[in-house]
């Protein structure tokens, strides 16, 4: 049997909505869904490449090569700022350690 690499949409809402599952653990996952980022693209974001103010993400350096920009999803934005981000850290990615992934 392989493994299931996607959530049907109640499977999604009850991720969303599990308390056990950590905040940045599902802002993670929803950015990915949502924004349709490969994790490598998600870890490497920087703080430069998200305007929260405008819905706004812009993607420079990513597999096609072409840099990329669009409206972020309302509810992401929406919960990354009930997150309360900090700007402290250069990567806008919630789980991402810095100085590595």
């Amino acid at each position: 049997m392989t493994e299931q690499a996607y959530l049907f949409p109640d499977e999604d809402k009850a991720l969303m909505q599990n308390s056990e599952t950590s905040v940045q653990e599902r802002l993670f996952y929803g950015i990915l869904a949502r924004e349709g980022l490969r994790v490598s693209e998600l870890l490497d974001l920087t703080w430069s490449d998200v305007d929260l103010e405008r819905g706004l993400l812009t993607l420079d350096q990513n597999k096609t090569a072409e840099p990329r920009a669009w409206a972020m999803d309302p509810a992401v934005v929406r919960d990354t700022l009930s997150t309360n981000p900090s700007k402290i850290t250069k990567h806008f990615c919630p789980l991402r350690r810095e100085g590595g992934a």
